[in-house]
């Protein structure tokens, strides 16, 4: 196993020891502002296996969000993302990995600024993830 935060084990059935799965950290993309839809780069797992998914804010689960991909909403603003990536497959132990969180999410990004730099909706004056700040004619 690569990365992840779980450890596969190998369990006794009725047939024998399950094999383990090979598995990788999963991967979040995406710009940290509300509206945007965050995907999963799953890595390399063994082939065919099926996935299922939990994305959790820095706070716990997501009620329903259980997809390949998440769009951040105002409840993740000032919260990290995370998704949990759980590979299964006949004959194997499952495996669940948890990626690492995203930036923390912020307002709503709007279109450039006055220099083409991106501005954010946010609170005014606080600092947007791409490292500028909201502007209070922003919001």
């Amino acid at each position: 196993m690569t990365g992840g935060s779980a450890a596969a084990t190998s369990e006794a059935t009725a047939t024998g020891p399950a094999l383990v799965l090979q598995s990788a950290e999963p991967a979040i993309s995406g710009y940290p502002a509300v509206g945007t839809e965050f995907s999963v780069d799953k890595g390399t797992w063994t082939p065919g296996t099926v996935f299922s998914y939990q994305w959790m804010t820095d706070k716990g689960l997501i009620a329903g969000a259980t997809g390949p991909s998440y769009t951040a909403t105002t409840d993740d603003i000032y919260r990290t993302l995370r998704v949990a990536l759980t590979g299964s497959l006949p004959g194997y132990a499952p495996v669940t990995n948890t990626s690492r969180p995203t930036p923390i999410i912020y307002g709503i990004q709007s279109g450039p600024g006055p220099h083409g730099h991106r501005q954010c909706q946010s609170r005014p004056n606080t600092h947007c993830a791409h490292g500028g700040m909201a502007r209070r004619d922003a919001v």
